[in-house]
């Protein structure tokens, strides 16, 4: 049993079927048992093991699609966690490149590809990461699958990362600050995403889209378009999966069709959504009567693939994975949220105090929308909200005949 590494006392954990050795948790956990991370001298978060295992379903099932990965890059690797495991557990990737600028985590990373007999497999190195992408840039090694997986906002590597990765690959992008992109932090949000965010009953949804709609303006500038896979908000941190690929013309196209504003009215929580970048359309603005607020702008195109949902969902029951009934749960979700159009959902407690109703039950509402016509479905960013392709009215008229 290894008790140290460079002098660190460790422990080994297993995620998967991938076993590593990180830097013993109880020394870094405060007195109520919480753990802090960024304590430690390498970071590893047991908490992002769902995130993890997100990601290895996600690329199992781009094998059963027929997408292979020749090189993966994960640049903010700490002990190499993820990495290593999508070689290790995915059967879809030839090389992986580990990245971290600690030093020590440089020795973790090498240590846990040995233990694991990756080392024929795994590149290991210890600079800053934009370095790092924009070197591979340099020598054409241009990576299938960038993960930029930070602590905090991920926009310090969405250049970099664009400038580098194969036309046609894919870019995961992890974000933690939750509070600019979720409307409590306006002014970080503008600063950060050039965006408005303020807040509203379906935040957890906002400021996915306006993470995205971010990503989709850097790329735009580097005359590259967007596609998601897969988007979804867990655990107070924001997840997309995206397939970059280069086109002016295609670039255009997606500011102009999937970047847009939503016109908030907080009196009575209706939403107006008005396509179209950089300025809304001010005649549809001169329409609404109501005192509203604008929020963008933001992404409104969709945030999944229903098809490699639906792949995801086939084949997660076949992999190793330890939170692989709750990631069954959210991909249902998924996909029936994926069959609305419509880039925000109602919080059904919010919208039954605008109405001065007591909370009917979910269920009730959504069946009442279905009976109307209407696609209806819970949402996975709240346990209160759901989505809807109805209008305003029969949304408070289904609310108002179940209460």
């Amino acid at each position: 049993m290894i008790r140290e590494i460079n002098g660190i006392p460790v422990i080994e954990i297993r995620e998967g079927k991938t076993k590593i050795y990180i830097p013993n948790p109880k020394l870094y956990t405060r007195e109520d048992g919480t753990l802090e991370p960024a304590w430690a001298p390498v970071f590893y978060n047991p908490k992002m093991e769902f995130s993890r295992d997100v990601a290895v379903a996600f690329l199992t099932a781009l094998k059963k699609m027929g997408i292979s990965f020749r090189l993966v890059v994960d640049p903010l690797s700490g002990t190499g966690i993820r990495g290593l495991r999508y070689i290790n557990e995915s059967g879809n990737v030839s090389k992986v490149i580990i990245n971290d600028i600690n030093p020590i985590a440089y020795e973790f990373m090498k240590f846990n590809a040995k233990i694991n007999n990756l080392e024929d497999r795994v590149e290991v190195y210890n600079i800053d990461a934009n370095m790092l992408l924009y070197l591979l840039a340099m020598i054409r090694e241009r990576p299938d699958f960038i993960d930029i997986d930070p602590f905090g906002s991920p926009i310090p590597f969405i250049d970099s990362a664009l400038h580098t990765i194969k036309n046609g690959g894919v870019l995961a992008v992890t974000a933690t600050d939750v509070a600019p992109l979720s409307g409590t932090r306006e002014t970080a949000c503008r600063r950060r995403y050039f965006s408005r965010s303020i807040k509203v009953d379906f935040d957890k949804e906002l400021g996915l889209r306006i993470l995205i709609a971010s990503i989709a303006l850097r790329a735009a500038a580097q005359d590259l378009y967007i596609e998601p896979l897969l988007s979804y908000y867990v655990d107070h941190y924001y997840r997309a999966y995206l397939v970059v690929k280069r086109g002016a013309r295609k670039a255009d196209e997606m500011l102009n069709e999937n970047l847009g504003f939503i016109v908030y009215v907080t009196k009575n929580l209706r939403k107006y959504v008005i396509k179209g970048f950089p300025i809304p359309d001010v005649n549809e603005l001169r329409n609404i009567k109501d005192e509203y607020e604008l929020i963008g702008p933001l992404w409104i195109g969709k945030l999944c693939e229903e098809k490699v949902l639906k792949v995801i969902n086939e084949n997660a029951q076949y992999l190793e994975l330890n939170t692989m009934h709750r990631l069954t749960r959210l991909i249902e979700v998924l996909i029936s949220e994926s069959k609305i159009t419509t880039p925000y959902y109602y919080r059904l407690d919010m919208l039954c105090s605008k109405l001065k109703k007591s909370m009917p039950k979910i269920n009730s509402v959504l069946e009442c929308l279905r009976n109307k016509g209407y696609e209806a479905s819970r949402t996975h960013f709240d346990p209160r909200g759901f989505k809807t392709s109805a209008e305003y009215h029969d949304v408070v008229e289904c609310v108002m005949m179940v209460s």
